[in-house]
């Protein structure tokens, strides 16, 4: 369809009003037939898909190509196969006929960052498969549509605008309702239909309604059972009833792209208008652009500016772009300036979440470059920069030419870039904005700056701010510099008053020290310690002996003492580590805490390798029946003789490393991380640690002070010290959130921070 075509549809007023986003479609228009083929990846026959496609191409029925590039056993549709050739010629040769629809399966359980980048990768994957080399093939295709699995349950894949689909078919393995949901974004998803034949197809198309979706899915097996004579009479078939249908007014069949522009779904395009800056030091040029901006102005078409991205080879150069600041709360456009100048920046290759000026780090937000009209690299990157597809460069003298590239045929979003040599004189810059103005008469194509065209494509996700703000932070800090001999002083006088506390809190008969001390009448309140205090008790009598604030007799004193209390609870029966113990009598609790276990034994793990370590802390631990407690390979804790899983927690991880030390095989919520975390996995991290609770100070800074640097741990640190920055930053309070004693029962209050929380 011609731009200038289309622009008169819109205008005559078939798409003026806005649906709700979950309103079904049910507009007293006729009803729209999807014929789907859901299957088609590697192991398709490339004979029998050509016999398919080319009946469906001689009765003029619209299909849709759910393309599946990767098959079972690991075998991927590339570019030199003849099923690619076969696709890439039907999907060149009819357009109007023939639509190729990505594949992004389980959208449905996706968080919303997660949904744009699985729409990306798809996209990806698709240009692979079918074009590799052949880009000029797939510059004539536009890819807008993108199918996945559907589920019962109600969900939203809406993101996947950030990667240029506006429509999503959510295919039932067999049968579901139809229905259909229209984001405020304007991503149109139409879920359910009906696996089905041809002869099915054709009844389903006799009796459909008016005013809702039909889609049919047609796997190429119902093509197949045809064989090579019967398959042209059955397509017919099925094309009659379609006629018959939109004779009638009652049905009509089409491509998933156009649904929106032939549905009174209020569709509006969006494009970004963008202008490169003059050179510095060109005069004429800068003179030309600030009279073009005047003109833009006065024409109210909103636009941004910014200094020239250069090319490299035809291809944008990944390593120049702009920076677009975290917006506080997604902004629709209607709220933004008529003009926007952005920040230029220049990335070190993987730093897309972190922007750069000079060697300051600018504020959260997200890098942008420009990509080639419709690559399959379109939208969230590994690095969580954006790519944005350049539809039309406007780089020469304005003429007849050139504004007719304007209209060039276009079907998704994107970048009309006007460069400063094609608005040099009064008559382009003249032409240029009469241009423009016929392509947004009647308000069916909504006009934007690039930065507000990329706010309106990030993803709508409460923990993706966390992420680019920790980006920020850690790009701030990724230096320490050594601590001046003065404050080494004054942080050893400091470790020195920590030791009294267990100087003067020892029991001199079991050498345990309580976790709490309470002043006053309820100072014999609270005189146990639990396992958990009992490893900082090893790990503090270690680091009392590393600072020289005691000796090494002292040091072997102290922890026989304790080795030796903790042994009375297995003579007294105790076939695993107490909850905890009276510090005064060596009394102990029958329960038993998983994550206090592991503490402790991470630091008898550390004691045992000590160069002073004291014997029988191998025997101890060896006596404990772990296995009694770790099934599936999931933590317990045992509350009144009944086990209570431990998995779902903050402190697992931290928990499951004592446990490995000492060969345990357990798992935890943070086992998928493996090494140095990418944007996707450090999204994954912190999806799961808001689905679980807050972060607080522990056990995270233990793990790095215990047993060093671990990628969770790092990070989650980081996560928790970006959001205190900037708290002191807002607010001028320090904020600690930690475990803290209180002084009655239960004798601690834990304080935290929700990472999907803004």
């Amino acid at each position: 369809m011609k731009r200038r075509a289309f622009l008169t549809g819109l205008t005559a007023g078939a798409l003026a009003r806005p649906v709700r986003a979950t309103q079904p479609l049910d507009a007293p228009l006729p009803a729209q037939v999807l014929l789907i083929l859901p299957d088609i990846g590697p192991s398709a026959d490339p004979g029998a898909l050509t016999q398919a496609l080319q009946s469906l191409v001689d009765q003029s029925l619209p299909a849709n190509l759910v393309i599946r590039p990767e098959a079972a056993g690991g075998v991927i549709l590339t570019p030199d196969m003849p099923l690619a050739e076969v696709l890439r010629t039907f999907a060149a040769r009819f357009p109007g006929l023939i639509e190729i629809v990505a594949w992004a399966p389980s959208l449905s359980r996706r968080q919303p960052f997660q949904v744009g980048r699985d729409a990306m990768e798809a996209r990806r994957r698709l240009a692979s498969a079918l074009w590799g080399p052949h880009r000029q093939d797939q510059a004539s295709v536009a890819v807008v549509s993108i199918a996945t699995d559907h589920v019962p349950a109600p969900f939203s894949v809406a993101d996947v605008l950030s990667a240029g689909f506006r429509n999503v078919l959510a295919l039932p393995a067999w049968a579901a309702a139809v229905e259909a949901r229209l984001s405020p974004g304007g991503v149109l998803t139409v879920l359910g239909g009906s696996v089905t034949d041809l002869d099915a197809a054709e009844r389903l198309v006799a009796n459909s309604a008016g005013g809702r979706q039909v889609p049919l899915i047609l796997p190429l097996a119902a093509f197949d059972r045809f064989g090579q004579a019967g398959l042209g009479p059955a397509v017919a078939r099925l094309a009659g009833a379609v006629r018959r249908q939109e004779l009638d007014g009652t049905a009509t069949a089409m491509l998933a792209r156009e649904l929106q522009m032939r549905t009174d779904l209020g569709y509006r395009p969006q494009l970004a208008l963008h202008l490169f800056d003059a050179q510095s030091g060109d005069a004429e040029a800068a003179q030309a652009v600030r009279a073009f901006c005047g003109k833009l102005g006065e024409a109210k078409l909103r636009y941004s500016i910014g200094k020239p991205i250069g090319q490299i080879a035809g291809e944008w150069s990944e390593n120049e772009g702009y920076w677009i600041p975290l917006p506080p709360r997604r902004q629709r456009s209607a709220a933004t300036p008529a003009a926007e100048t952005l920040m230029f920046v220049q990335r070190a290759e993987g730093s897309g979440g972190t922007g750069w000026q000079g060697d300051q780090p600018l504020d959260p937000g997200i890098a942008i470059v420009l990509s080639p009209e419709r690559s399959g690299t379109c939208g969230l990157d590994g690095t969580s920069t954006l790519h944005v597809p350049v539809l039309s460069i406007v780089a020469d003298r304005t003429s007849a030419d050139a504004a007719e590239r304007l209209w060039a045929d276009f079907l998704g979003d994107g970048l009309i870039l006007i460069e400063p040599g094609s608005i040099a004189t009064e008559a382009e810059r003249n032409l240029a904005i009469r241009v423009l103005r016929d392509l947004t008469d009647g308000g069916a194509v909504q006009v934007l700056p690039l930065g507000q065209f990329v706010v309106e494509r990030m993803p709508d996700d409460e923990v993706f701010p966390t992420c680019l703000r920790t980006e920020r932070f850690r790009a701030t800090y990724r230096a320490t510099a050594a601590r001046p001999q003065a404050e080494r002083k004054e942080l050893r006088a400091d470790a020195a008053m920590a030791w009294h506390y267990f100087t003067g809190g020892t029991h001199p008969a079991t050498g345990l020290c309580p976790s709490t001390k309470v002043a006053g009448a309820s100072a014999t309140e609270f005189a146990s310690i639990t396992m958990w205090e009992a490893g900082s008790l090893f790990n503090a009598v270690m680091a009392a002996l590393d600072l020289g604030l005691i000796d090494d007799d002292d040091f072997l004193r102290r922890t026989k003492a304790i080795l030796k209390t903790l042994g009375r609870t297995q003579d007294a029966g105790r076939t695993l580590p107490p909850e905890w113990i009276d510090t005064r009598t060596g009394r102990s609790s029958r329960n038993f805490n998983s994550f206090d276990a592991g503490r402790l034994l991470l630091a008898l793990d550390r004691l045992r390798r000590h160069r002073l370590a004291p014997k029988g802390v191998d025997k101890l631990v060896a006596r404990w029946d772990f296995g009694s407690i770790i099934r599936n390979r999931r933590l317990h804790s045992i509350k009144e003789g009944a086990l209570v899983d431990d998995y779902n927690s903050n402190y697992t991880e931290y928990a499951a490393k004592g446990f490995r030390a000492w060969g345990h095989d357990v798992t935890s919520p943070f086992e998928f991380v493996n090494g140095a975390m990418t944007a996707d996995q450090q999204m994954a991290l912190l999806y799961t640690v808001a689905r679980i609770g807050p972060i607080g100070a522990e056990p995270g800074l233990l793990e790095l002070m215990d047993s060093g640097a671990s990628a969770t741990a790092d990070f989650l640190a980081d996560v928790l010290f970006a959001a205190q920055a900037d708290a002191v930053a807002r607010t001028g309070r320090l904020l600690y959130p930690s475990e803290s004693p209180i002084d009655r029962p239960p004798w601690f209050a834990f304080q935290g921070y929700s990472v999907d929380a803004r």
